[in-house]
């Protein structure tokens, strides 16, 4: 309201507004001062201007309605990220073979690899043979030159061959060096047996024979004997020439009593 007069002593303005108590408060800027017409009466005391604001600030702004309110405006749900289709296509596994033809094919190829391990194997043993009758393991040195009953010179078979072949008892490999070379019947050479004791006896001028009769070999002794072995041989030990033993002699040595026997017969003609 404007009171003639009044002005309020901030702004200069009218419009005032009268409060209880004596104060004046200035609508145009806000400002509390007294009331000056009460104060030339003398009914209240001289009031110091109070200033809220300044001059050159602008009025509070009015206070907002409740029925004006707007609420903030909500983010938008966020959207399902779309699904990258792969840049190429996998391909289709191949349908499933019926049961009756995987078996049979299975079978095949079972059938196929039998043969051809089998002959993998026949052939791996030729082989092996070959090179055992060439080069036997642990087998003694070959005769001694001009020896008796030396092989002839075009034979591919040794001493060492033959002995190899009656130690493993290996009936097959020992005829068919004796049809090769059957001199090889009478071959001498050294030999190291080990004697039941585990001792060794080392032999010179052994035969055949005296290896087939030691380790109790009768298929060989027979073998020998029908390419004209020798059964009164003798071989002599090693750095001692006065111990001699015949085919016979070690046969007893190991034991093998019936081809001592036999041996004494064919040694003596009985």
């Amino acid at each position: 309201m404007e009171a003639e007069g009044v002005k309020c002593p901030n702004c200069g303005g009218s419009d005032i507004r009268f409060l209880p108590g004596g104060s004046v408060r200035c609508e145009h800027c806000g400002s509390y001062f007294a009331d000056p017409t009460r104060k030339a009466s003398g009914d209240q005391p001289s009031i110091h201007v109070h200033v809220h604001n300044t001059p050159t600030e602008p009025a509070s702004p009015p206070l907002p309605n409740a029925n004006d309110y707007a609420p903030p405006p909500q983010p938008a749900p966020p959207q399902p990220m779309p699904v990258q289709q792969p840049m190429y296509a996998p391909a289709p596994y191949p349908p499933p073979a019926s049961g009756g033809s995987g078996c049979l094919k299975a079978f095949v190829i079972l059938l196929v690899l039998g043969v051809i391990g089998f002959i993998g194997l026949a052939v791996l043993g030729y082989f092996i043979e070959q090179a055992e009758m060439s080069n036997p393991p642990g087998s003694t040195p070959s005769a001694t030159p001009g020896s008796s009953g030396s092989s002839s010179s075009t034979s591919k078979y040794k001493f060492a061959d033959v002995q190899y072949a009656v130690e493993a008892f290996d009936d097959g490999m020992l005829q068919r060096i004796l049809d090769a070379d059957s001199s090889l019947a009478n071959q001498t050479g050294e030999v190291n047996l080990i004697l039941p004791n585990g001792q060794t006896l080392s032999l010179t001028g052994a035969t055949p024979l005296h290896v087939a009769a030691f380790y109790g070999n009768e298929r060989a002794v027979y073998m020998l004997l029908e390419k004209g072995a020798d059964a009164g041989a003798f071989a002599y030990q090693v750095n001692t020439m006065d111990a001699a033993y015949s085919p016979a002699q070690l046969a007893n040595l190991t034991g093998h009593y019936q081809l001592e026997e036999y041996l004494y017969n064919e040694m003596y003609g009985g």
